[in-house]
């Protein structure tokens, strides 16, 4: 069972690259962090089906986890006009549901030793959907009423790192202060008690 686990996250991940490659408008060049998505993208879709769905079937989940995660990540951002620099919902989201929704097409009894539903996996994406963007609410109303959920437009546009840089220099500064004073009392320690003498038992040592 784990080595056909292993199969099928496997061969969604390579065919949701495949697709979000295929789906690519205007022939881009491929990118790295396209690569990534798109491998993140297939083993999200299939991890509702581990242990429920055959090799096989994890293709087409990567297949069409790779094309919906495409659209969640660039249509559907634009579409919400979320601002989502990640495409954590693109992919991840998105991908998800996919997977969720195509479990219970493709769950087989030989694997599992149940069959899959689409109503029932439906009902359970409602619930999580329904769960998570209350508690998400929730908490970004009660962070609201400490701090400001997002960065100014002047913080966004000189770099969300160079407001806390000058902290940074003098941890830094600091840090590299303590490491030449540790440097230093080794040395001194080093060359009052050479290796030979410092490395014997101490009642082999030679007293002073």
């Amino acid at each position: 069972m784990a080595k056909r686990g292993r199969s099928a996250g496997g061969g969604a991940s390579a065919a949701s690259r495949c697709a979000a490659g295929a789906t690519r408008p205007g022939g881009g060049r491929p990118s790295l962090l396209g690569l990534c998505s798109g491998l993140v993208a297939g083993l999200v879709a299939i991890t509702p089906a581990a242990g429920f769905v055959s090799p096989r079937s994890a293709l087409v989940f990567g297949a069409v986890a790779g094309a919906a995660c495409y659209w969640g990540a660039t249509g559907l951002k634009r579409l919400l006009r979320a601002d989502d620099a990640l495409d954590v919902f693109g992919v991840h989201g998105v991908g998800g549901i996919v997977g969720s929704l195509l479990t219970g097409v493709f769950a087989s009894k030989t694997i599992s030793g149940v069959g899959g539903s689409v109503l029932t996996q439906l009902i359970g994406v409602v619930a999580v959907a329904s769960y998570s963007l209350l508690m998400t609410g929730l908490v970004l109303w009660v962070t609201s009423r400490f701090v400001s959920l997002r960065a100014s437009a002047e913080d966004e546009s000189d770099a969300l790192t160079l407001p806390s840089m000058p902290n940074a220099w003098a941890d830094g500064r600091r840090l590299i202060e303590l490491n030449r004073r540790v440097l230093y009392v080794f040395k001194r320690k080093t060359r009052r008690c050479g290796p030979p003498a410092c490395a014997a038992a101490p009642q082999d040592r030679p007293r002073h």
